[in-house]
C-alpha cells in the first residue's frame, strides 16, 4: 500500500504557487526566512516542501542547522523554475507599447556577441530610457513578442532557404550575414587545419539544438546532408556555455558563430566552401516607440558589428574570401 505522502504525490500537480515556494526558499537560503516572506509558518512550509520534493522524486534542498543548500538536481529544477516565473511575470505585467518613446524599453535578443552592442545602440539613441533585456533561443518567439508589442526591438536571425517572413506589423532590417564555423576541441586532429571539410566531421558526435522556429538547425542539417551524411546527435543544447564545455572536453563538435571566441581548449575553424550562414537582423513594431528611429538603429548596429573584436581566424577567413572575390 502506498504511504500517505506517496498517495499525495500521485495526485499532486505542480502549480504556480509551488514554483514560487521553491524560488523563495532558494532566494532566502532558510526555511524560516522563506516562511516569513511567504506569510506562512515554518512547519507548514516544511511540510509543503516535503510534498513538492516527494512529487519530484528527488530532494531539491539539503537541510542543515545553518539553513538549506541547493542540491545538484535542485539547480536543474530552479533554473527552470526561475525561467517559468519570469515568463509568467512577463505575461502578467507586460503591457503593449505605444508609438511615443517611453522611459522603459524592452529588448529581445538571441545569444551572441552582438546582443550587448545592440543594447548600447538603444541606450545611445534614447539616453534617458531604461532598457531591459529578454533573452530567447527562438527567433520565432521574439517575432511574436514584437508583433504582440511585448517587446520594443529584437535581435533575430534567419538562414538561407529559411528566410523570415515577418508579420505585417513588424519591420525587419538586415545587419550582417556571417558564416558558421566548426567548433571542436583543440586536441582534435582537425583543429590544426586552416579550414575544415564538413565531410570530415561525419563520424563525430554532434551537438544539435532543437529548432529555433526559423531555420536552425534545419539549415545546418541540410548542409550535412549535402555533404553526404546525417550527423549523430548526441547532445541537444541551447546554452552556449554548456555547448562550449562539451566541445572543449572533446565530447562533441558543433557549428558555431564565426564571432565565437576560441579558447585554450576550443578551436573555431572555418568550413570549406562556407556551407552554413546566418543573417542577423533587427526587428521592431511599426506602431512601436522605436519605429521613427528604426533605420538609424539598424545602421548604428551594423557599425557596432564592424567594430567587434573579430578574432584572427575570422579575419583571416575574410581576407581569403576577399582575395577570391567571394565577399561583397
Amino acid at each position: 500500500m502506498a504511504t500517505p505522502i506517496r498517495q499525495y504525490a500521485a495526485v499532486m500537480r505542480l502549480e504556480l504557487h509551488h514554483l514560487r515556494v521553491l524560488g523563495t526558499i532558494a532566494e532566502h537560503g532558510s526555511l524560516t526566512k522563506a516562511a516569513a516572506a511567504l506569510g506562512v509558518s515554518q512547519p507548514a512550509l516544511s511540510k509543503q516542501l516535503r510534498r513538492i520534493e516527494s512529487y519530484l522524486g528527488t530532494p531539491v534542498f539539503l537541510r542543515s542547522a545553518r539553513g538549506v543548500t541547493v542540491t545538484a538536481y535542485g539547480e536543474f529544477v530552479l533554473t527552470r523554475v526561475r525561467g517559468a516565473l519570469s515568463n509568467v511575470d512577463d505575461v502578467l505585467a507586460g503591457t503593449p507599447a505605444t508609438r511615443s518613446l517611453r522611459t522603459n524599453l524592452r529588448l529581445g535578443v538571441i545569444e551572441g556577441p552582438l546582443m550587448m552592442g545592440l543594447l548600447g545602440v538603444v541606450e545611445d539613441l534614447i539616453p534617458d530610457c531604461t532598457v531591459t533585456i529578454h533573452s530567447e533561443y527562438s527567433t520565432l518567439l521574439l517575432l511574436e513578442l514584437i508583433a504582440a508589442r511585448r517587446l520594443d526591438v529584437a535581435l533575430i536571425a534567419d538562414y538561407p532557404g529559411y528566410e523570415i517572413r515577418p508579420p505585417q506589423q513588424v519591420e525587419v532590417r538586415p545587419i550582417v550575414t556571417e558564416p558558421g564555423f566548426a567548433g571542436l576541441s583543440t586536441a582534435h586532429p582537425l583543429a590544426r587545419s586552416v579550414e575544415v571539410d564538413l565531410r570530415d566531421l561525419a563520424d563525430e558526435a554532434w551537438i544539435v539544438p532543437p529548432s529555433d522556429g526559423t531555420g536552425w538547425p534545419e539549415h545546418m542539417l541540410d548542409a550535412c546532408r549535402s555533404a553526404g551524411f546525417t550527423p549523430a546527435v548526441v547532445h541537444s543544447v541551447v546554452d552556449n556555455r554548456l555547448q562550449h564545455h562539451l566541445i572543449s572536453s572533446g565530447r562533441a563538435v558543433a557549428i558555431v558563430q564565426a564571432t565565437t571566441a576560441p579558447t585554450a581548449a576550443m578551436a573555431v575553424r572555418p568550413l570549406q566552401d562556407d556551407p552554413c550562414w546566418m543573417r542577423l537582423q533587427v526587428a521592431w513594431h511599426r506602431d512601436g516607440p522605436l519605429h521613427e528611429v528604426g533605420d538609424r538603429l539598424a545602421a548604428m548596429t551594423r557599425k557596432v558589428y564592424d567594430s567587434l573584436a573579430i578574432g584572427e581566424v575570422y579575419a583571416a577567413w575574410g581576407q581569403r574570401r576577399a582575395a577570391m572575390g567571394r565577399l561583397d
